[in-house]
């Protein structure tokens, strides 16, 4: 057979499309349909949107610092990212090949059958798959990465795909408007695991993907514009209900989420000293009382042993220097770095039948906060912060009940009312930017590093905003930095190796991405215009 799979984008149209161009049409089966029909793609599509992000937090999460390795001199700990590996590569696959034209098909097909529901979602899980992307990589093949007959791709800056997945959803909220046609929530329902084919949850889902990728333009002064953005917000989600939540069965490996003890790829992850001092009072003045829902303990706090405390990992350290019994277990609840035993529970998003978290309530209302603290309307900011965090603490709350160590109790009312007293200024002049991205922090710990390593880079690690005396992630320490990063600080992941490096590296060599250090050239949001 001709050798014709010089990237894994092509691989993607030989391998899953059922909607190909003659020239690839060969190999028919006639005892097959020739037609899928639409909602049979959605369901695995989802799935795969949501591992690929859990799939690549793994790392993600340690640059951010929501954990950090429990031995010394780990390359992520220390924001590196080695030139040769598959590591982070994941949502890159999705993107490109497990979605690719499989959701180009949905999208046609839906449009052919005036199920414009489906058409809407389609577009809406697009443009949510390349606003990831570039997120993560910065510059990414676009125009051309579905075009019959390349053999190598060239990439767009970043700037062109954040405009491009506006355009999109803009195409999604449009679809999703309309209910004439064959539009079914019934029918879209018997494929999307998300939101039973509810198109109005969609809508929301899309105005809430435009929010944040507006909320990332906030170095861009001609480009950021606060009213817009708290308007997307305000068409978006209006509760904990609206949450885009993913379900995994939890049954075997297969069907579990990638995140819990049964697939293990957590075991040598701790709460980093960051998360513990945001948490712990040590930031806020005040104990948050999520912080045994979703933190893991000591052998001496599950002991009860007097003074004992939440302990975090310091980056590049690992927990050699914390004393054996205040050392923290594992997230799974595991003291130790072994397999987790059959029949392990795990904690708090670490399960095996987790729904997982893509969007929420909260996350949105902290952006909404940032818009408003940042336009001036400390009133609106300070409204949205205190639903944020509210909205947070119930939020945490729906991932509590049996654990590894026992039962985990939901926060009850009367700790909600006195925490929020704590970290609720009673003047709005007392909120500051500092506050709200922690909070967004916490919230949004373990689930999405991928948003918060977009907050971060937007603030350059350790900015200060303007007037405030401490760095917006107060408590924040840059660790001891790999050697491949030359000293410089990390701000992109580098394109999937095995598709780019062995089969793209001329267009890898055009855009820079053949230098050693190249994951620490500024992505194009960070940088003040």
């Amino acid at each position: 057979m001709k050798k014709i799979i010089f990237s894994l984008l092509i691989g993607g149209f030989l391998m899953i499309s059922s909607g190909c161009e003659d020239w690839l049409d060969v190999n028919k089966n006639p005892n097959g349909p020739e037609k899928v029909t639409a909602y049979l793609y959605l369901g695995a599509m989802e799935q795969q949107l949501s591992l690929s992000m859990q799939w690549d937090a793994r790392m993600l999460a340690y640059y951010t610092q929501n954990f950090a390795y429990y031995s010394t001199n780990y390359a992520y700990d220390r924001q590196g990212t080695p030139a040769w590996t598959s590591d982070m590569a994941e949502h890159w696959r999705a993107v490109y090949w497990k979605l690719g034209i499989n959701l180009t098909d949905m999208i046609t097909i839906s449009e052919k059958e005036e199920r414009w529901d489906l058409a809407g979602i389609g577009y809406a899980i697009q443009a949510w798959g390349w606003q990831m992307l570039t997120d993560m990589h910065g510059s990414v093949i676009y125009k051309e990465a579905f075009k019959p007959g390349l053999y190598t791709f060239a990439y767009d800056e970043q700037q062109l795909v954040y405009e491009e997945v506006v355009k999109i959803c803009e195409k999604a909220i449009a679809n999703l408007n309309r209910s004439d046609g064959s539009v079914s929530a019934t029918f879209a329902g018997k494929g999307d695991q998300i939101y039973a084919g509810n198109r109005l949850k969609w809508k929301k889902f899309t105005y809430g993907l435009l929010a944040i990728n507006m909320s990332h333009l906030s170095n861009k002064s001609a480009l950021y514009k606060p009213e817009k953005i708290m308007a997307y917000v305000d068409s978006a989600f209006t509760s904990n209900a609206d949450n885009a939540l993913i379900g995994f069965a939890g049954s075997v490996s297969a069907d579990a989420s990638f995140f819990g003890p049964m697939r293990g790829n957590l075991l040598g992850a701790r709460p980093s000293k960051f998360i513990v001092s945001l948490m712990d009072g040590t930031v806020f003045g005040a104990t948050d009382p999520r912080i045994k829902i979703m933190l893991p303990p000591s052998t001496n706090l599950i002991n009860a042993v007097e003074g004992a405390k939440y302990v975090g990992v310091e980056p590049n350290i690992g927990y050699t220097p914390i004393s054996a019994n205040d050392r923290p277990y594992n997230v799974y609840g595991i003291n130790g770095v072994g397999t987790a035993p059959a029949g392990t529970i795990g904690m708090y998003l670490f399960t095996n039948n987790v729904k997982w978290p893509l969007m929420t309530y909260s996350e949105l209302q902290f952006i909404k906060a940032e818009a408003a603290f940042r336009k001036g309307d400390k009133a609106t900011a300070m409204a949205a912060y205190t639903q944020g965090v509210s909205s947070a603490i119930d939020f945490t709350n729906t991932y509590t009940g049996a654990t590894t160590l026992g039962t985990a109790a939901p926060v009850s009312g009367a700790d909600k009312t006195a925490f929020l007293t704590a970290v609720v200024p009673t003047d709005v002049s007392k909120l500051t930017m500092s506050k709200i991205l922690c909070q967004k922090y916490i919230h949004m710990w373990a689930w999405a590093p991928m948003e918060t390593w977009s907050d971060m880079r937007r603030f350059h690690y350790t900015d200060k905003y303007q007037g405030e005396s401490t760095q917006v992630y107060d408590g924040y320490a840059l660790p001891p930095l790999a050697s491949e990063n030359n000293g410089k600080l990390i701000y992109r992941v580098r394109p999937r190796y095995n598709s780019e490096y062995v089969w793209n590296s001329a267009a890898l060599d055009k855009i820079g991405a053949l230098a050693t250090d190249y994951h620490t050239k500024e992505i194009w949001f960070s940088i003040p215009e």
